[in-house]
């Protein structure tokens, strides 16, 4: 009989994070604990923590004090926000899986720009629920082609996100007819990649086997998918919850079994199965992954207790007839790093079996080899739930960096070193970078990360906060970042926003530099702000005292000034009395005497005196005169004329007297 076992039977890393984080909770208890739903799909895991003191509740409210583990499903955010928690009289402890949490931020990002929200799954399922709540519970949750409405038909932009664990062809059926339906649509394939894979499995192994048993809770949603696939390609398919299930009746010395089981599987219940078939069908050949051992085999991972810590090796006790041994070239070291700095007598940890050798009575041992498949682990875990990691900076290559993480050497290309472009990477070297695994192949021995990734979530992060704290009209501070011809950029705290030209000064300036100058730190005032454009405009000139503000006083009616011509039209010529404010100087008004055109008699720069005739606070006009300051010549003021119509007069006189000697002038 041959036992085929999937790979990725039992505990994802969603739901193996959730327990590990109610086991941690245990061991630094500090009041009574409660799973906020079971934590599992599992009766005997969930029966298992209750008689370690771990209760199931449904709702916070039924409890007045204590830790609250919320399982990897998540929740809406309406339990964050519970009254209890906030005063602090419950202990939240969030155990969300972050491919979950990845899909709640989604969600919520996408319904705050006006998205309708798809979400394929099932909508009684504790995921849903909970990522539905991201959206205030408006989403349109589809299961099967019969979900999908002419409702669709009136969606104009929509956002389609899965359920983790959803069938990947129940995805592929309905993905097409949704997609045809919505012109503005944005599609997020959350499935689970471990599930993917465990389904993947299954699928070939009921294809491969004569009878398969599917190990999980019956309440399980992606239990009863595995057992689906199962049964569509092998009849003999049966779901069992723990070992007392097997009738062995249904298995004979040549069938092939096939083993797989759910997310909330625990690894001691599929234990139980495989033993109890070993104990049952004796000197069958088993293909068992991660079985019990017995005797020491090359390839095999033991417990290993540290004896001494010589200079070149270290011996170990494991638990065989004789001592176990790690050369030095077996264990990870940095540079000039001495093995009595990484290992005291005591420690204990996992070991390598390299080489049994009964004769010399040694077994050669390697923790790099435990070490470097850790790492891979690691940096898989990483990739699946988008988390970040530390790698220092190890050597500079052609088109990019070469990192260290955990002895693995991870490749990151020039473009993902920063957001902007970097010409010079020796300022790098030896240095700590926050990356993002974005690809990864063991079988290739290929990594590939990005510190760009971080620094655009980062940003992302912060443009969500700073979009959902801003307001109109709001004063902030920011700093001058750089200048464009038509405004200056400023930061305002991870995210740029523009001052227009026209809002830098309440006076007329060709460049921002004539008043900013780059780092120079400012307060900045919200004109207005676009969160799907991502766009916020700001003003400075509105921080400062609008000069129109006293111009009736400044400049009253009949007084005279000075100014500058700033600007000529064909009716007139424009003032600058003062920075922001301009008076007008109508062409009738230049000159006491008629002129075609404005420019003969004025230029731009010209400095004129001028009489105000008018100020329109209101409407921000005053109007000027430059000839009412022209002193007017009148007769009576004239002497030199007066003395001519004295003589003209007397000479009239004195011709009238000679043509008519007898008349009386004087009468």
């Amino acid at each position: 009989m041959d036992i085929i076992v999937a790979k990725n039977a039992g505990f994802c890393f969603g739901v193996k994070r959730a327990i590990d984080i109610v086991f941690e909770t245990i061991k630094n208890k500090n009041g009574d604990i409660y799973t906020l739903g079971p934590i599992i799909h599992n009766k005997q895991m969930v029966d298992k923590l209750r008689d370690m003191g771990v209760n199931v509740i449904e709702d916070i409210d039924l409890i007045d004090k204590g830790n609250v583990v919320i399982r990897s499903h998540g929740v809406s955010p309406d339990v964050y926000r519970n009254q209890k928690i906030s005063i602090g009289n419950i202990n939240l402890i969030d155990a969300t899986c972050p491919y979950v949490k990845r899909i709640h931020n989604t969600v919520k990002k996408y319904h705050d720009k006006g998205y309708e929200i798809i979400i394929l799954g099932d909508s009684n399922h504790p995921e849903v629920i909970g990522i539905n709540g991201w959206c205030n519970n408006q989403a349109n949750i589809i299961s099967s082609i019969d979900d999908i409405t002419e409702n669709i038909n009136c969606i104009k932009k929509a956002c389609v996100v899965a359920q983790t664990t959803l069938n990947k062809n129940l995805w592929g059926q309905l993905l097409p007819d949704i997609t045809s339906r919505i012109k503005d649509i944005v599609v997020f394939n959350t499935i689970c990649n471990a599930t993917e894979k465990r389904q993947t499995e299954a699928d070939y192994i009921s294809k491969e086997a004569d009878v398969v048993f599917v190990i999980g809770g019956k309440n399980s949603s992606n239990t009863k998918k595995l057992y689906q696939i199962c049964k569509r390609n092998c009849t003999q398919t049966y779901l069992i919850e723990t070992v007392n299930e097997i009738n062995f009746n249904n298995i004979n010395s040549k069938s092939v079994v096939g083993i797989t089981a759910g997310a909330s599987t625990p690894d001691w219940i599929i234990r139980e199965v495989i033993n109890k078939m070993s104990e049952e069908i004796k000197n069958e050949q088993m293909s068992v992954l991660d079985e019990e051992v017995i005797n020491l085999y090359e390839g095999d991972i033991v417990k290993g207790n540290v004896l001494r810590v010589d200079q070149d090796q270290v011996i170990v006790n494991i638990g065989y007839k004789f001592d176990g041994v790690i050369p030095k070239n077996e264990i990870l070291l940095s540079d000039d790093q001495q093995l009595s700095e990484l290992f005291k007598e005591g420690d204990s940890f996992n070991v390598y079996i390299k080489k049994v050798d009964e004769k010399a009575n040694t077994v050669i041992l390697s923790k790099k080899r435990i070490d470097i498949e850790n790492a891979w682990n690691k940096l898989q875990q990483a990739y699946d739930s988008n988390q970040t990691l530390i790698g220092k900076v190890s050597s500079i290559v052609k088109g990019g960096l070469l990192l260290n993480i955990d002895g693995i050497e991870v490749f990151m290309p020039g473009s993902h070193v920063d957001i902007k472009f970097i010409k010079d990477f020796n300022g790098f070297m030896g240095k700590d970078f926050e990356v993002k695994i974005i690809e990864i192949d063991k079988s290739k021995n290929k990594v590939i990360a990005s510190r760009k990734a971080v620094l655009e979530q980062a940003i992302e992060e912060k443009k969500e906060e700073i979009f959902s704290t801003i307001k109109v009209d709001s004063v902030i501070k920011g700093k001058v970042k750089s200048f464009t011809n038509f405004g200056a950029f400023i930061d305002i705290g991870g995210i740029d926003g523009l001052i227009h030209i026209s809002d830098l000064s309440w006076g007329r300036i060709k460049h921002p530099s004539e008043v900013l100058s780059i780092g120079d730190e400012i307060d900045v005032k919200v004109l207005d702000f676009d969160k799907e454009k991502e766009k916020i405009s700001l003003g400075y000139k509105q921080t400062l005292p609008d000069p129109w503000e006293y111009v009736d006083k400044k400049y009253p009616v009949g007084s005279i000034i000075d100014g500058k011509v700033v600007r000529i039209a064909s009716f007139g010529a424009f003032v600058e009395l003062e920075p922001g404010v301009d008076a007008l100087l109508h062409i009738s008004q230049i000159s006491d005497k008629r002129i075609e055109k404005v420019e003969d008699a004025l230029k731009v720069g010209d400095q004129v005196k001028a009489k105000v005739m008018e100020v329109n606070k209101k409407d921000k006009r005053i109007s000027l005169s430059i000839k009412e300051t022209i002193e007017r010549q009148t007769p009576k003021n004239n002497k030199s004329g007066n003395n001519k119509d004295k003589f003209q007069k007397e000479e009239m006189r004195i011709s009238i007297k000679e043509m008519l000697p007898d008349l009386d002038i004087e009468k």
